[in-house]
């Protein structure tokens, strides 16, 4: 009989769902068998990649009408969350029970590490968020409050066999705000590197690329990839619009929306090209000389691994991603900008600033070490220990 692996992903957003899927992939060339549970569009995502996937409710931070992480809202739907929560609980322990996996694989679910262990079940966490830090208070020390749930929930999150972080090692760890300096983990902690893609494009298919989105050598490429939640993405899109009708003759724009479902050909319009779900996402990472995106940890992971340097422009009182932009800024990789101020004009000055050569070559030596470290090849290994 195979081996069996139980995977709940967190669900809002893609960026969760596609790091396991390469894990997945992996483990299932070897003959393991995965199954999948999350939520909402991850559901989708993951079943039209090829898996089966359980549905469970959604825990998560609220947002307001503007996109923005709402403190408030989220405070107020706290008793909804922890029944979201529970149900989440029962739903994967009759899950566990039903598929007999011989380990659970968790991205950033809690229920699942707690579901394991009340059926004695390994597991594994991936994580790239230790601590909570209170939205808006990213640059000051961190409070007695933040410690404290800090050292609380690492001492639940340790009740699997590794906590696993996808990321670099200090001094160069990208989320370190969100994962350093918490004691009650420090016996499971495993830096692993980047899950991120790898490809090997071959340049036939970058020329293809270039000829058919009349890309013009001369210009630099910027390739505007924009994740998250639907509705914290309008202002930045018409930012970005706004840009590149005024400033597309200096440089060649294409921007995703990272719609799941969305149409995949993509649309001409004043100053460059626009996908609603983009097809050719890697490729247009290497080909581009400048990436605007969130502060997503995945796709500052992928800019790092194509040495790419990078504007990011963080979700409104989203405190992970804040924390993550600053670190981009501070190696020298990347700016971060607050979209509260966005305009065409300091959008298009830091793009400006992203194509002199001091942040391309911090990003090229970042690259080089980022290159040591395969998050998803390590992240089976340490599977595997358990199966």
């Amino acid at each position: 009989m195979a081996q069996r692996v139980y995977m709940p992903v967190f669900g809002s957003g893609l960026g969760h769902a596609s790091r396991m899927l390469l894990i997945a992939r992996s483990l299932e060339k070897d003959g393991i068998e995965v199954k999948f549970s999350s939520s909402f569009e991850a559901v989708d995502y993951l079943k039209n990649s090829g898996f089966r996937c359980n549905s469970v409710p959604l825990v998560d931070i609220k947002w307001d009408e503007k996109g923005e992480v709402s403190i408030l809202d989220t405070l107020m739907e706290a008793l909804p969350a922890l029944k979201n929560f529970t149900q989440q609980l029962t739903l994967e322990i009759d899950h566990m029970r039903s598929f007999s996996p011989n380990l659970v694989v968790s991205d950033s679910r809690l229920s699942a590490v707690l579901a394991a262990k009340l059926l004695e079940l390994p597991s594994l966490i991936i994580l790239n968020q230790l601590r909570i830090l209170l939205p808006g208070k990213e640059k000051r020390p961190k409070s007695f409050l933040e410690d404290a749930s800090a050292e609380l929930l690492g001492k639940l999150w340790s009740f699997c066999e590794n906590i696993i972080l996808p990321d670099l090692p200090p001094p160069y760890t990208i989320s370190e705000r969100n994962l350093l300096g918490v004691r009650s983990t420090k016996k499971k902690v495993r830096y692993v590197g980047f899950m991120v893609p790898r490809p090997t494009i071959p340049e036939g298919v970058l020329e293809k690329i270039t000829k058919e989105l009349n890309i013009d050598k001369g210009k630099p490429t910027v390739f505007a990839q924009i994740s998250g939640p639907a509705m914290t993405k309008k202002g930045v899109l018409e930012a970005l619009l706004g840009t590149a009708s005024r400033y597309g003759e200096k440089y060649n724009l294409i921007l995703s929306e990272g719609s799941p479902g969305g149409n995949t050909e993509p649309i001409r319009f004043r100053g460059g090209w626009y996908y609603e779900w983009c097809p050719v996402k890697d490729e247009l990472f290497a080909l581009a000389d400048v990436i605007i995106t969130r502060g997503g940890h995945s796709t500052i992971a992928q800019s790092i691994l194509f040495g790419k340097p990078m504007i990011l422009i963080p979700i409104i009182n989203h405190s992970e991603q804040t924390s993550n932009a600053r670190k981009v800024s501070k190696l020298g990789i990347g700016v971060s900008m607050d979209q509260r101020h966005l305009t065409p004009e300091n959008l298009e000055e830091s793009v400006s600033l992203m194509v002199e050569d001091g942040y391309k070559k911090k990003a090229e030596r970042l690259r080089s070490i980022a290159r040591n470290f395969d998050g998803v090849e390590n992240t089976v290994k340490i599977a595997k220990d358990y199966l």
